[in-house]
């Protein structure tokens, strides 16, 4: 009896040890799954810094899956838009000014979407003033594309989409011109492909977190709890990985992930398609281009790899969720901040160097704030020249279960200057459209079936038509104006703005050379100069000592250099004790025949 009882216990006592072993078997994995307590710093630091990607991920997909997005998907629906552009200087100043003609224009959009027979419909009218200068309607049915200019042209001009190139061919466009004309107008296909699918986003983090692992000894990973952060003004309790390592260290990780990363597949591949869908664009590939810089940084990193400075990479973990990054160096520190707060995302990603030369210094932030009916960019520039500071809001306000309220607007501020783009657009998805155009013999021209003549004649006339029309559009416009504000913003190049193929109206030279040329004169004396200078300050953008008493100034109709201004200013007052006399003559541009240098000549009192 007593054998068999012993014999009892020890099967119950096995079972439950089994049990217990079962149960902490599932307990561990539970635990090292679903929570933190049994990993390592370093296995932690890994995880809540590849999910960094995750974030940036999360704010991708918000902005292309928005409720709006989703309920205009595969809907039909009109669309009324106006865009207006409000141009201001010397803001705060007695001398503000709006009165520009770039404020007086206005571009009005009316359109259809009807997804079931893949026709897109749209009406472009540029305004000044209510007058119009100038309408374009442009249809796409499936892969024909038609434009009708709509001033002097009763028929749409149709074309495939494939046919592009081929017709311009055929037109007279040369080679040159064509090679900067992409294949196909529509990329929707390819443009999905750049999307990391889940496996490739799991390729990806294991290969990069083993190089992590592999090169990068426990010792040098810290954890620290209770971690005060303020992000979004709300205050959080977090957990902190670091990892230290000195400025050799840390470099060398860099080289390691910047070599993985320049033959990357994956990688590469996304590029790849980016290229193809710019095929012909660009001079040089964007893969190539992708490498080159690749190896141009790890070039540098390898020229300037000495140094024991203690550099950290720290990361913040809130109910496992990464909140903030932290890259913090002798040289430059990067701050990366994610927080999901009910249905708001926000981001803000921050870079200073850390130089004690004022000249050297600089900052950029760029601030993201998304829900479901708004979208705000902040990207503030910081350098020696001033504050850039461009913001994006984008609000959706829905009247309705069919109507939506889209506006957008963009302002760029810099000193003392603002520019700014607003659209309004009201959406209504409907039913059937009153009255869609249906293409047919009589309101359409099919250039693809023309002969090479019949498409040249037709070339031709369209091309006169244009050339009358922009001719009216300089007539009503400063251009300078324009290519001023393109300027401001980044868009134009300040000492490239005249294109030498880019015929000039002669209405246009007139105007330009017209208010140097009054400025023409010998033995001026230095009040005179003064105005001169004050005259041709929104056009100067260089100075060049010639010889002793001679200076070039260059102008441009584009931009101005207030440096440069202030130089010659400066030069001028300094020397007006000695009554000095100066002469002024133009020198013009070959091409262009614009006022392209003022030469000063300084004439020395005995």
């Amino acid at each position: 009896m007593l054998y068999r009882n012993k014999k009892k216990i020890i099967i119950i006592v096995t079972i439950i040890a089994i049990a217990l072993v079962a149960i902490s078997a599932v307990v561990i994995t539970f635990l090292y799954l679903k929570t933190d307590i049994l990993k390592s710093e370093k296995q932690l630091f890994g995880e809540y810094i590849a999910k960094n990607f995750e974030n940036m991920e999360t704010i991708t997909d918000f902005i292309i899956n928005n409720e709006y997005n989703q309920n205009l998907q595969n809907k039909k629906y009109t669309n009324k838009s106006e865009i207006k552009v409000n141009y201001i200087t010397d803001i705060g100043t007695s001398a503000e000014n709006s009165n520009n003609d770039i404020n007086k224009l206005k571009i009005s959009i009316e359109g259809t979407n009807n997804p079931e027979n893949q026709k897109k419909y749209q009406d472009i009218k540029l305004l000044k003033n209510e007058d119009k200068l100038l309408e374009l309607e442009l249809l796409k049915q499936a892969n024909i594309y038609g434009i009708k200019f709509s001033d002097y042209f009763k028929q749409y001009i149709l074309t495939e989409n494939q046919n592009l190139r081929e017709i311009l061919q055929k037109a007279g466009y040369n080679e040159e011109n064509l090679s900067k004309i992409p294949e196909q107008l529509e990329f929707k296909d390819e443009i999905r492909k750049i999307k990391f699918s889940d496996e490739e986003k799991e390729k990806l983090k294991d290969k990069y977190l083993k190089i992590l692992d592999e090169n990068i000894s426990k010792d040098k990973f810290s954890k620290q709890t209770n971690q005060k952060l303020t992000i979004n003004k709300n205050e959080i309790t977090a957990n902190s990985y670091t990892l230290s390592l000195s400025k050799e260290e840390l470099n060398n990780l860099y080289i390691k992930i910047l070599e993985n990363i320049k033959q990357d597949e994956i990688i590469l591949s996304k590029i790849e398609i980016i290229d193809q869908v710019l095929e012909n664009v660009q001079e040089k590939q964007l893969k190539q281009q992708f490498i080159e810089k690749i190896e141009k940084t790890i070039e540098n990193i390898t020229k300037n790899n000495i140094g024991n400075e203690t550099n950290r990479i720290i990361v913040y973990e809130n109910n496992k969720n990464t909140i903030a990054t932290r890259i913090q160096t002798s040289e430059y520190e990067i701050n990366v901040n994610f927080l999901k707060n009910g249905e708001e995302t926000y981001a803000k990603i921050t870079y200073e160097n850390m130089t004690a030369d004022p000249e050297e210094q600089k900052s950029n932030s760029l601030e993201l704030k998304i829900n479901s009916t708004n979208m705000s960019i902040i990207s503030v520039k910081k350098d020696k020249t001033g504050e850039k500071k461009l913001t994006i809001d984008n609000t959706i306000k829905i009247k309705n279960e069919s109507k939506y309220e889209n506006t957008i607007l963009a302002r760029y501020e810099y000193e003392n200057e603002k520019i700014e783009l607003n659209i309004q657009s009201n959406i209504e998805i409907v039913n059937n459209f009153e009255d869609e155009i249906t293409l047919n013999d009589k309101n359409s021209l099919n250039i693809d079936e023309l002969s090479d003549k019949n498409l040249q004649k037709v070339y031709n006339s369209v091309s006169k038509k244009m050339k009358s029309n922009i001719e009216k559009i300089n007539n009503n416009i400063k251009v300078e104006d324009l290519k001023i504000v393109l300027n401001k913003i980044g868009i134009s190049n300040s000492q490239n703005m005249i294109d030498e193929d880019v015929k000039v109206s002669q209405t246009e030279r007139n105007r330009f050379n017209s208010q140097f040329e009054i400025l023409q004169g010998q033995k001026l004396n230095t009040e005179k100069i003064i105005n001169l200078i004050d005259t041709i300050k929104n056009n100067l953008i260089n100075i060049e000592v010639v010889s002793g008493n001679e200076v070039k100034i260059e102008l441009s109709r584009n931009s101005n250099n207030e440096k440069m201004t202030k130089k010659l200013t400066d030069f001028i007052e300094n020397n007006r004790a000695k009554n000095y006399t100066y002469d002024v003559k133009i020198d013009y541009d070959e091409k262009t025949k614009l006022a392209k240098y003022i030469i000063l000549t300084i004439n020395v009192s005995k």
